[in-house]
């Protein structure tokens, strides 16, 4: 279950125990156990029988993302061959445009971190709309109040839509917008910073985006400050994220263009190793709503990466289930 608490052992889906237990329940017992340690053995022996009777919860929301690998034959209902999404042309104009783009991020110490790996082509309205209709949210900015409920989420091990982001520059600019998707937890995301470039292509804006996907928060020597650590292959977050805006439909064609000289090996402003193949993956915004019209209420599956030999992407919709194969590319 992508950026989830929900877990899997042994092809089971693990839920969350007690879901609805109450924080203030949660210090009133442990106030009682510290002031009455026999009363306290009491109510650890009740909680724990309660943990062990009672159900653990799995709760999807309509648009949650799942990786999926098969583990043994199964029967699915398969849908008719698929080309693959479709594929922009790389004439000259866009390779200059790609080539000349900045190539690294930032942070505000000037210490360099995350590669650039996505290219929007479209109108900033294109862009909103794009992850907006993909089910993604704007980041809050950093301040008191954000910092406090950040350090509740990460406490309570629950999710934050809206988290602030660390502030990225690129050739000394803060983004012009940042993108996150997340589920119930804090500690995983993925997420986007994009910025406005001065050149255009085909007449259109162009904006270059870097993505990386948090996957842990972790803590400084002495617990005083968090941080989230990222996937090392930021590949497979730069191809998640366009394959969600294809899916929805409102990206319309994608490219990915090589860049010779971009570092294909380095670590951010964290310390994280990042490993690259130093393309971008260009994407043609859709002046349009989705060709797939409104996203049903039934659809539980909005987009997924399958782990598998042979990819493919599993929906459930309507209590039907089928599989459509996914270009190589992809």
């Amino acid at each position: 279950m992508d950026n989830a608490r929900e877990t899997v052992r042994n092809n089971e889906i693990l839920g969350i125990i007690q879901p609805h237990a109450s924080t203030k329940a949660s210090i009133t017992f442990a106030a009682i156990s510290v002031a009455n340690p026999i009363a306290g053995y009491a109510i650890k022996g009740a909680q724990t029988v309660y943990g062990l009777s009672i159900r653990r919860e799995i709760n999807f929301p309509s648009g949650t993302d799942l990786q999926i690998q098969i583990v043994r034959p199964s029967v699915l209902k398969e849908k008719e061959s698929w080309t693959g999404w479709k594929t922009m042309p790389v004439d000259p104009a866009l390779e200059k445009v790609v080539q000349t783009a900045p190539m690294r991020t930032a942070a505000t110490n000037s210490k360099p971190s995350d590669p650039t790996n996505l290219m929007f082509i479209g109108s900033d309205k294109q862009l909103v709309a794009a992850f907006g209709e993909a089910g993604w949210f704007d980041a809050e900015n950093v301040n008191v109040k954000s910092a406090f409920k950040a350090a509740q989420a990460t406490v309570r091990n629950t999710g934050y839509a809206n988290a602030p982001m660390s502030t990225l520059l690129l050739e000394g600019r803060k983004p012009d917008m940042v993108f996150q998707k997340s589920l119930n937890t804090f500690a995983k995301r993925h997420h986007v910073r994009v910025w406005k470039l001065e050149k255009t292509y085909d007449g259109q804006d162009v904006w270059i985006g870097a993505a990386t996907h948090d996957i842990a928060t972790v803590s400084s020597r002495g617990a005083t400050k968090w941080s989230h650590r990222i996937d090392p292959h930021v590949d497979r977050e730069r191809e998640w994220v366009g394959t969600d805006l294809l899916f929805v439909g409102t990206g319309t064609a994608y490219a990915a263009v090589d860049r010779p000289s971009a570092p294909k090996k380095l670590s951010n402003a964290t310390g994280d190793d990042i490993v690259t193949d130093g393309k971008v993956w260009v994407i043609q915004l859709s002046g349009t709503k989705s060709p797939l019209g409104p996203v049903s209420p039934v659809l539980r599956v909005r987009s997924c990466r399958v782990n598998v030999p042979w990819n493919a992407c599993l929906g459930i919709h309507g209590g039907q289930q089928w599989v459509t194969p996914i270009c190589a590319n992809s």
